[in-house]
């Protein structure tokens, strides 16, 4: 059974806001891909101090 975590952010939209800033930076090959949601879930819950 998952739980699920609420929260006032918008991951799924943060998450594109990151991927849009990496191909402004790197290029349209940039793309963060779905295996890496997880921990890149748990770094913006981090960096927000939304845990």
């Amino acid at each position: 059974m998952e739980t699920q975590i609420k929260s006032h952010y918008n991951y799924p939209e943060i998450i594109n806001k990151l991927e849009a800033k990496g191909v402004e930076l790197y290029g349209n090959h940039f793309k963060i891909q779905e295996t890496d949601d997880p921990i890149v879930y748990k770094l913006i819950a981090y960096f927000l101090k939304d845990i």
